[in-house]
């Protein structure tokens, strides 16, 4: 998808700015050991290593072949096959099912998320583990005032955690890309309740009692 290709590599630079949002929740849930595992829009293949290292095989998929050159440079594994795909196109008859299917800030971006997930959930194989990080339906209408603020709140945020001026300067110039949507259709959980983004561990045919939810932060949506 050319949008995401025309910042593949400053979207890989914020990702690994606010990769502490995310890791230590999925280091916790991921099982030790699993058989196939699918990363659904794994970008520059940030989490695929943690699949691997756990997982007999991964498909690692995204639309962004941008993303996924960065991905195969920087995270070869020889059990890891990296194909680009949109993760809708992807079925049991094609590709069978996996036992860990992860999708990490990538619902939010299909014209469908309820659908995205029920087709994902599709996908587990019988007691595998469905894991997804995404963000929540905004409370009020994304304006480019709006936007900004928050753009301008988040990079605060991580210069006041990291002390580096280039890493704020990464998370504005992110957030206000002209190739971003100018007013998307979801917002991080952080910004309507004040909470982490929405998380859900579930395993195939037995919903879990509560969402569970990564260590607090101010995870903002990617």
């Amino acid at each position: 998808m050319a949008r995401f290709d025309a910042f593949s590599e400053l979207f890989d630079r914020y990702a690994d700015i606010i990769d502490h949002r995310y890791r230590p929740w999925l280091e916790q849930v991921l099982p030790q050991q699993a058989g196939r595992a699918l990363d659904a829009g794994c970008g520059a293949g940030r989490y695929t290593t943690l699949l691997a290292d756990r997982c007999q095989h991964v498909l690692s998929i995204d639309v962004a072949e941008r993303l996924l050159t960065i991905a195969r440079h920087r995270h070869p594994h020889p059990n890891v096959t990296f194909q680009q795909r949109d993760l809708r196109d992807l079925s049991v008859a094609a590709d069978g099912r996996f036992d860990v299917v992860l999708a990490v800030a990538v619902v939010h971006h299909l014209p469908d998320p309820e659908q995205a997930v029920r087709h994902l959930a599709s996908l587990v194989a019988p007691g595998g583990r469905l894991l997804i990080i995404d963000m929540v339906r905004p409370s009020q209408r994304w304006t480019r005032p709006r936007i900004v603020r928050y753009a301008v709140a988040e990079a605060t945020h991580e210069l006041a955690r990291r002390r580096s001026l280039p890493d704020a300067a990464t998370v504005l110039r992110l957030r206000l890309h002209s190739r971003r949507r100018s007013s998307p259709s979801c917002t991080p959980a952080s910004a309507c309740t004040g909470r982490p983004p929405t998380s859900q561990a579930t395993q195939a045919g037995r919903p879990p009692a509560r969402p569970a939810r990564p260590p607090p932060s101010r995870p903002p949506a990617l």
